[in-house]
């Protein structure tokens, strides 16, 4: 129920959701450090742990039907807007724990409205 796939150099997002989609029954996902610009479309919709971090996100599209997200890693991405978080508002109540790279780097209203997006989250 959990996959890793670390440091696998996976670029190309497409190929890689429609293989994820079938997984059906997968809970737990690492995609950290494999240069994906986005997420992958099509990721299985039960997901509850998903680890991107390390890669070249600028927002959480793409992510906004994973309804069922309770922790998400986004560390080490170039996030740098409360903007690239608005695709999440969805999972917004499900979601526990979101890592991201250091806030105290963000002015301060935005880590603020980080803050207020994911009430139940630990940021």
């Amino acid at each position: 129920r959990c996959v890793s796939l670390v440091g696998l150099g996976l670029g190309d997002e497409k190929s890689l959701g429609a293989t994820l989609h079938a997984l059906t029954k997968l809970r737990c996902l690492d995609l950290s450090r494999n240069c994906l610009r986005s997420a992958p479309p099509q990721l299985p919709a039960g997901l509850v742990r998903l680890a991107l971090a390390e890669n070249r996100l600028k927002s959480c599209v793409r992510l906004e039907q994973l309804a069922s997200l309770r922790v998400l890693d986004v560390a080490g991405n170039p996030i740098t807007s409360t903007r690239a978080f608005f695709p999440l508002v969805l999972c917004r109540m499900t979601l526990v724990e979101l890592r991201v790279r250091d806030l105290r780097t963000w002015e301060p209203c935005w880590r603020r409205k980080v803050k207020d997006l994911f009430p139940k989250a630990t940021v």
